[in-house]
């Protein structure tokens, strides 16, 4: 089962500056319901359970997509664990809110919610954040809270370790922190990622597989000497899980010719693709292209659990 991430750097659902994002968010949501109405469970732990955030969320999902909105609350004893473990069972997708990342992950470590979470999360049900939503999953975040003294004394955004189920560096709000959080990570010498407000990643089985805009932008932030390098997560970046060449091949030419525009450049994960098969899958892929010339360049490879090989390449469309 497919694990997934979308997760939003910022912006503000009361004012559905998100809205784009949530489209793709509730479309996800029906395919995995199928013939059911689909419903989405939203934690507003960081918030301190704000039912007005609540309302915002319910008001998007329920009123201009036409899902049942369900919220799960915990700070204020409203709800016990039974109460929690019925709702997460229905929930066709999870949304997590802004606000306190350190107090929400205690306080999900206190509570068992964050046991719950987890599990969804295992059995393919896709987990979703906005802010604090969208960092607390990483081995590292760039984050403030409340919570954080040290030597007495309050501690402005800073570093903090988060649950570590994504190996990576993380800043929300990017457009708005992005002189502290360069600095920092240049500092460090630390590979990163960077998330605007009103941009999103989505990420499957742990591997970033794409970009979404609402009018942000998501970006890799790599370290190389001195120097920092930029590039944006393109947001037609497509996921196959390549297993049976000749089977995928057709799939894969039809994609790019669809997901490309003139020239412009089309970037592809491949997965589970022995190193030895990619010469092969590009000569394969040029066979299919019915008259149209596919040019590629790889930009990496890179070995994962279970000896899973992630390629990625560059493919330039031309009719």
């Amino acid at each position: 089962m497919d694990k997934t991430l979308i997760l939003i750097g910022g912006g503000e659902l009361r004012k559905k500056e998100t809205l784009k994002i949530d489209a793709y968010i509730a479309e996800t949501a029906k395919k995995r319901a199928g013939d059911r109405r689909a419903c989405g469970l939203f934690i507003p732990t960081a918030s301190h359970d704000s039912m007005p955030y609540f309302n915002s969320f319910r008001k998007t999902y329920t009123s201009v997509f036409d899902i049942k909105a369900d919220v799960a609350l915990s700070v204020y004893g409203e709800m016990n664990f039974e109460k929690w473990q019925a709702k997460f069972a229905k929930a066709d997708f999870i949304y997590v809110g802004g606000g306190d990342t350190l107090f929400m992950l205690d306080h999900w470590k206190k509570t068992g919610i964050l046991t719950l979470i987890q599990d969804a999360y295992e059995r393919g049900v896709p987990v979703c954040g906005l802010s604090a939503g969208a960092i607390c999953w990483f081995r590292t975040m760039y984050t403030d809270s409340p919570e954080a003294v040290r030597d007495g004394q309050d501690v402005p955004y800073a570093l903090f370790p988060g649950l570590n189920w994504i190996k990576d560096t993380i800043s929300p709000h990017y457009n708005l922190r992005a002189l502290d959080f360069d600095e920092i990570i240049s500092y460090n010498r630390q590979d990163a990622i960077g998330l605007e407000d009103n941009a999103a990643i989505e990420l499957i089985n742990g591997v970033t597989v794409r970009s979404l805009s609402g009018g942000g932008h998501a970006y890799r932030l790599h370290v190389c000497g001195e120097k920092l390098e930029k590039s944006i997560i393109r947001p037609e970046l497509v996921l196959y899980r390549v297993r049976r060449l000749n089977a995928s091949v057709v799939e894969l030419a039809d994609a790019l010719d669809s997901g490309s525009s003139g020239s412009d450049p089309v970037q592809v994960q491949l997965l589970s693709l022995a190193p030895g098969g990619i010469a092969q899958l590009v000569r394969a892929l040029a066979s299919h292209a019915r008259g149209r010339r596919f040019e590629s360049y790889c930009l990496y490879q890179k070995r994962i659990p279970q000896n899973i090989v992630v390629s990625a390449f560059l493919f330039s469309k031309y009719t």
